[in-house]
C-alpha cells in the first residue's frame, strides 16, 4: 500500500509520466452529448445522461467548463446512466465518477482544475478501502435499517444520521448531517464552525475534501441554501469514509437511520 501511495503521490505532482494508455481530453473536442442533457446555471449543476460513453459526457464538461480529464482509453466506452442534481461542478463529479479511483485538483477557476481517473492500481486500492471503511452506526457490508416515513413528519437535524443514496449507487449509505439549510458555516483553526460553534475536526480529513467544501462555501456565501445539508461519514481519525464531506441535495435523504 505504502509504494502505491508513492506512485500516486509522484503523478499528482508530475515527477513522474502518465500511464501509456492515458489521454488528456482536449478542449472543444468532438462529443455527441448536447446542452439538454448536461446543464449548469446558477442553481446548480444537472445531468440527464442515458446510453453515453464515458468519455462523450467528460468531454463535454471539458468542453463547457475547461476542466481537465486525464484517464485511461480503456475506460473510454464505460456507459453512463446517471440522473445528478448538484450544487456544484465537485459535487457533481464526485457522483460521476464514484466508482472509480482518481485523484482530484480544484481551484475556484474551473480551467484550473484537474481530474485523473486510475485503473492500474485500482483494484488495490478498493480492496485495500473495502478492508477499512466503515459506515457508522453500520458496517459497509451490513443493510441499512431506516424509516422511510421519518422525515416526512419531521426536519432533517443538524446532527442526524441519515439514509441517503449518492449518484447511481442503488445502495444507500449512512451519513451524518453536520449542516442543514440557513446554517452559517465556517472552516477556521482546523474545525468546522456552525453557527459560530466549533464542531467536526478537520484534520483527518484529505486537503483535496476541505478545499472542495471551501469553494462550496464561498459560492454561497458561507451560508447552507436551502435545500441543502452537509454530510460526513464516521468523524475518527482511522476512517476512510470521513472524507466524504460536502454540500448535498436534501432531496437525497431517503429516511433516518435505525441506530441499533
Amino acid at each position: 500500500m505504502f509504494k502505491i501511495l508513492i506512485i500516486l503521490l509522484a503523478l499528482l505532482i508530475g515527477s513522474v509520466p502518465a500511464f501509456a494508455e492515458d489521454v488528456s481530453l482536449p478542449l472543444n473536442g468532438p462529443t455527441p452529448v448536447d446542452g439538454k442533457e448536461i446543464v449548469a446555471d446558477r442553481n446548480g449543476v444537472y445531468l440527464e445522461i442515458r446510453n453515453r460513453q464515458l468519455h462523450e459526457v467528460l468531454q463535454r464538461i471539458r468542453n463547457d467548463t475547461g476542466i481537465q480529464f486525464i484517464l485511461p482509453e480503456s475506460i473510454f466506452p464505460d456507459p453512463v446512466n446517471v440522473s445528478i442534481r448538484s450544487p456544484d461542478w465537485p459535487s457533481a463529479l464526485i457522483e460521476l465518477l464514484q466508482d472509480y479511483n482518481r485523484m482530484e485538483i480544484w481551484a475556484h477557476d474551473l480551467k484550473k482544475s484537474r481530474i485523473r481517473i486510475l485503473v492500474n492500481y485500482g483494484a488495490e486500492l478498493q480492496a485495500e478501502t473495502a478492508s477499512r471503511l466503515n459506515q457508522v452506526p453500520v458496517n459497509l457490508n451490513d443493510p441499512i435499517e431506516f424509516d422511510t416515513a421519518y422525515y416526512r413528519t419531521h426536519p432533517v437535524n443538524r446532527g442526524d444520521w441519515v439514509a441517503i443514496k449518492l449518484g447511481s449507487r442503488n445502495r444507500p449509505l449512512a451519513k451524518q448531517v453536520l449542516a442543514v439549510a440557513d446554517d452559517t458555516v465556517v472552516i477556521k483553526n482546523g474545525q468546522l464552525w456552525v453557527n459560530g460553534q466549533a464542531g467536526h475536526k478537520t484534520q483527518t480529513i484529505p486537503t483535496k475534501r476541505i478545499q472542495l467544501l471551501q469553494i462550496q462555501l464561498d459560492r454561497y456565501g458561507s451560508r447552507v441554501p436551502k435545500g441543502r445539508l452537509i454530510i460526513s461519514g464516521h468523524h475518527t481519525d482511522n476512517h476512510l469514509d470521513n472524507t466524504d464531506y460536502r454540500v448535498v441535495s436534501a432531496r437525497r435523504v431517503i429516511g433516518k437511520v435505525k441506530i441499533r
